[in-house]
């Protein structure tokens, strides 16, 4: 199966920290869970959109996830409780894959981000203060170039090129973005060498 490929690459190969230059000194260490799930023959991926309530990326399109806690045994430990406060998903359902290079973000954090994979679709339990929806998208989506561009942003005077994924009526852009972008590199060449 193409997740233990993926786990396979994952683990030979050394992801590089995506950084910005606005980030401030202080960095809160952070993880989330890109969740790969094979329904009706295809395989895809979990998203939330954020609530309006939260602190920081309100009504964003995010993988679930948030800041690492104290009593966490360690980052991997941070992403499943996260997602199980975000979306309700048992932690012992959750199989890990691997994982991918650390991003900075200009917000103050630094994500470790995750890929794990579930057998099958449950159902989601979304927690209203922090997401507002819960949806899936299958993965060859993302991997047509039509429904991806690169954005010209501003952040505090820098300038830089943002990905921007388009899914249905969603933008999929920032941390999230750039964690699909690398996801989606590692999820072709398996599929190229498999």
């Amino acid at each position: 199966m193409i997740y233990s490929s993926l786990a396979e690459l994952l683990k030979k190969q050394k992801r590089p920290v995506q950084t910005h230059p606005q980030a401030p000194d202080h960095l809160t260490p952070a993880a989330v869970l890109a969740l790969l799930i094979r329904d009706g023959g295809e395989d895809h991926l979990l998203f939330t959109k954020r609530s309006q309530t939260v602190l920081h990326h309100k009504g964003q399109i995010c993988f679930p996830g948030g800041a690492c806690d104290t009593d966490d045994k360690d980052l991997w430990a941070t992403a499943l409780r996260e997602t199980r406060e975000e979306i309700g998903l048992d932690p012992q359902a959750v199989s890990f894959v691997g994982k991918l290079g650390e991003i900075i973000t200009p917000s103050g954090y630094r994500v470790t981000p995750f890929v794990g994979s579930l057998e099958k679709p449950v159902p989601w339990q979304p927690n209203p203060e922090e997401i507002d929806e819960i949806f899936t998208a299958p993965i060859g989506h993302f991997l047509r170039p039509e429904n991806f561009k690169l954005v010209q942003k501003s952040y505090q005077g820098f300038h830089y090129d943002d990905p921007l994924f388009l899914y249905k009526h969603y933008e999929i852009w920032g941390a999230t973005g750039r964690i699909l972008v690398e996801l989606m590199e590692a999820w072709g060449s398996v599929k190229e060498s498999g």
